[in-house]
């Protein structure tokens, strides 16, 4: 049997050359996980990669076109359709509804550009975070654990496509702009796909952690002659599961993601409070409310909705990353003080100094840290900014 050799090639395509490495075979386990993934990237028009007779490779250029044109119709398409709204009557005497559509179009069309230039630019890194995350795979494995977090993924996938459906179709039952309706859902769900991309990698990490955690407890119970072999598998698995972490951390695809997610919602939270405010002071004569304040007020609660539940789950499986990291260090702080081997002392001084040189809880551009804490902290903030909108619309309304 020959030995593949790790080697780069050129794969020739009409416009342009891609540079990827044949030793990037995925096998069968990793394919099954990143399955429903890739389902769902292909749905919102961004994949990051394509697998081939098991080999995994960037995009093409044809792939890349195709998503490059999407992004444009739906920029173009929505550039339309707002410049015929702002042209109604209603939009052009309510200031705050004008500001409202301009500036959520703008959010919109900034974010699926840097969306796909963010794709184009780190494909290559997104495929060193799956040999990555394979070899920790290869490494740490229990095969209940690991099709249960493949069913996860499906479901979750399931749910995130039925929410996305059903909120489609009720916009669309509401009003008679189906195509605005259908580009916008489009990118709302190629913004939440690296979200949801993000959330399930980190539940990936924290249960190979739980693992790892399990096999330091369990390091006397192991023959002295297999002892060695197994404390440097351990260790080059917590130190693909740092660098894997650190490429979520430090990525422009997830970080940005998550951040453009956050910014987004709250501008468009509180642009939407001040419009219906608005609105209700223009009709104030009319005793029942139209139905564009109660289309708009049902827009922003599905919205707010949306960002609270992912700011949660986010936070949720972060700080379940950072609980059971903090478990195998101190797992490993007790076994140093107790009686055991020279090889079981090196391998948690090892991992000791890995997490100290390396560790750093998620911090979206060194703004906030992403943990149990951040979702209290993100809607205290927007509640505060919502009554202070609503005191100010008050006193208005009393002068």
């Amino acid at each position: 049997v020959k030995c593949i050799r790790k080697h780069r090639r050129f794969v020739k395509t009409k416009s342009c050359c891609i540079m990827f490495s044949v030793n990037n075979v995925i096998d069968k386990d990793i394919q099954s996980m990143l399955l429903p993934l890739s389902i769902l990237q292909i749905l919102s028009c961004s994949p990051k990669y394509e697998i081939k007779n098991n080999v995994m490779r960037p995009n093409s250029f044809r792939t890349n076109t195709i998503f490059l044109c999407v992004v444009t119709l739906t920029i173009s398409f929505l550039s339309y359709r707002v410049y015929v709204i702002c042209q109604k009557p209603l939009v052009q005497n309510l200031k705050a509804l004008l500001a409202n559509i301009i500036i959520e179009f703008v959010l919109f069309s900034i974010g699926l550009v840097i969306n796909f230039t963010v794709n184009i630019l780190q494909m290559n890194r997104f495929l060193e975070l799956i040999m990555m995350i394979q070899k920790v795979h290869s490494l740490l494995n229990d095969k209940f654990l690991f099709k249960r977090y493949v069913l996860c993924n499906w479901i979750s996938v399931v749910i995130f496509c039925m929410v996305h459906g059903l909120s489609f179709i009720c916009f669309v039952s509401m009003t008679n702009i189906r195509l605005y309706i259908f580009f916008y859902t489009l990118g709302v769900i190629c913004f939440d796909v690296n979200t949801i991309y993000a959330i399930r990698l980190i539940k990936l990490l924290t249960d190979k952690v739980e693992l790892l955690n399990d096999q330091v407890q369990n390091l006397r119970n192991v023959d002295h002659d297999k002892l060695g072999l197994l404390c440097r598998n351990m260790f080059n698995a917590y130190v693909n599961i740092s660098k894997s972490y650190d490429f979520i951390n430090m990525s422009y695809l997830f970080i940005f993601q998550i951040l453009f997610n956050a910014v987004s919602f709250f501008i468009q939270v509180l642009m939407n409070w001040k419009v219906i405010l608005d609105m209700g002071k223009f009709f104030k004569s009319d005793n029942v409310i139209p139905l564009s304040i109660s289309t708009v007020f049902k827009f922003m609660s599905s919205l707010m909705i949306k960002g609270v539940v992912y700011q949660i789950i986010l936070g949720f499986y972060c700080e379940a990353f950072y609980k059971a990291t903090d478990k195998v260090l101190n797992v490993c702080a007790l076994v140093l003080q107790s009686e055991c081997s020279e090889i079981e002392k090196r391998l948690c001084k090892n991992i000791l100094r890995v997490h100290r040189v390396n560790f750093n809880k998620m911090k979206i551009c060194r703004m906030f840290y992403i943990d149990a804490k951040f979702p209290l902290k993100y809607i205290s903030l927007l509640a505060n900014y919502i009554i202070v909108l609503i005191i100010f619309a008050c006193d208005t309304r009393c002068q």
